[in-house]
């Protein structure tokens, strides 16, 4: 019986080593994340917002278009 209970708590100790070993990598990872993107950020996102603002200038555009050709063809 007691060799059973160490059994069941080294299971529960390596699974809880785990958890922790995936929040730290989890925060590493994100930490590495945020620090690429403030980094690289000044060089990329004036690009981000410029294809941002082409794209929903694009999606006007395109609106605009499938307005004109519903009226053309008298849909409702």
């Amino acid at each position: 019986m007691a060799g059973e209970r160490n059994v069941v708590a080294n299971a529960i100790a390596v699974a809880q080593t785990g958890f922790v070993l995936v929040k730290v990598l989890l925060l590493v990872g994100l930490s590495i994340a945020v620090f690429t993107t403030a980094y690289l950020g000044y060089f990329i996102l004036p690009f981000v917002f410029m294809l941002l603002a082409l794209s929903i200038v694009g999606l006007g555009n395109l609106l605009k278009q499938w307005a004109r050709f519903r009226d053309r063809r008298g849909d409702d």
